[in-house]
This record gives structure tokens, sequence and C-alpha cells, in this order.
């Protein structure tokens, strides 16, 4: 019982916090990625490759990960 109740509350709560990370946590506003490309002198097309990546891993781990 108990963990189908963990279960049911994970597939609530799932799509609303995937949207979260995608949209808002996962993403560095414009300013920080500039500053971050300045001081690690790299184009700031790399810092947003390694974002999207770092983006692309926490939610598919996210979706496979089974309470």
């Amino acid at each position: 019982m108990k963990r189908s109740l963990i279960r049911w509350l994970w597939r609530m709560i799932l799509p609303a916090l995937a949207e979260w990370l995608e949209q808002r946590a996962l993403r560095l506003p414009q300013a920080q990625r500039e500053r971050l490309a300045r001081q690690l002198h790299i184009d700031i097309r790399t810092i947003e490759a390694v974002e999207h990546t770092l983006r692309e891993c926490v939610l598919r781990e996210l979706h496979e990960w089974q309470p």
C-alpha cells in the first residue's frame, strides 16, 4: 500500500517537476552564462552546450527513476 501511494504521488509530481527543471532550475541566466564564458575564456556556445547536455542527463535520469 505504501509503495503504491509513493508511485502514485511520483506520477502526479513528475510532470510539474520535469517542467520546472527544464524551464527554470537547469538554466543559467544569460548574464551568468556570459560572465562564465569570459572567466573561462571560452565561447558562450560552449556554456550553452554544457547546460543543454546537463539538462538532458538530469531529465533522462528523472524519467527513468522509479520509486
